[in-house]
């Protein structure tokens, strides 16, 4: 399942029930109103090209459920139309082939980023993508040479941790976030997960200045 744990967790507290390996095949309507949907189970097969295994239907399982509302979210994929990107080199899984430093793409003046250099990605990979595009787009219009954005330097030196019974290289566990609680969640739009009060947040503070020492 493509999610975080945290977000599964949270799913189940909220009173969702989440199948997997269900694909719907069919959808009952009447008089413009969704009635049912058919759908049929899956099995596990080999792992493809993205190194995850492949879902196969299984004959004989196809059953049909009540349901109200559908909301479909069923993958995520460029939608590139009809030839409107041509001459822009594609990798094989059909999203645009750039530089990540520099965000240009084969064709001179076409700049992307996000999910369709990335495949499904998060938001702040996006903006930071939209962020190294901008400048470059205004390097070209002004015919100036383009900027190439530096891949992020890991420490090439590995601290050991101190001695066990020394509180001062002791690593204190992270402070969990606190929650709405569930049923302010199911009912409304308000933040599930609520800030650190000022003690927490100097807590966690403190304890970052010691986060070099998971580098190897």
């Amino acid at each position: 399942m493509p999610a975080f744990p945290g977000e599964i967790e949270a799913a189940i507290e909220e009173g969702i029930i989440i199948e997997t390996l269900i694909s719907p095949v069919k959808f009952f309507n009447k008089n413009g109103r969704i009635l049912k949907v058919g759908c049929i189970r899956n099995r596990l097969t080999d792992f493809d090209s993205s190194g995850r295994k492949k879902p196969v239907a299984i004959k004989g399982s196809d059953f049909t459920t009540e349901v109200n509302t559908i909301i479909t979210a069923i993958g995520e994929q460029p939608d590139l139309g009809n030839n409107s990107f041509s001459g822009i080199e594609l990798r094989v899984n059909g999203i645009f082939k750039t530089d990540q430093n520099m965000m240009i793409s084969s064709t001179p003046g076409v700049f992307a980023g996000g999910d369709l250099i990335t495949g499904p990605n998060t938001a702040v990979d996006a903006i930071g993508a939209g962020k190294r595009a901008a400048v470059n787009i205004d390097y070209y219009i002004r015919g100036k040479k383009l900027f190439r954005a530096q891949s992020e330097e890991l420490p090439k030196v590995h601290i050991k941790p101190g001695p066990e019974n020394n509180q001062d290289f002791i690593q204190p566990r992270r402070i969990k976030s606190a929650k709405a609680d569930v049923p302010l969640r199911i009912k409304s739009l308000e933040e599930v997960e609520l800030p650190y009060s000022e003690k927490d947040a100097a807590k966690e503070a403190n304890r970052c200045l010691r986060c070099d020492l998971k580098y190897t």
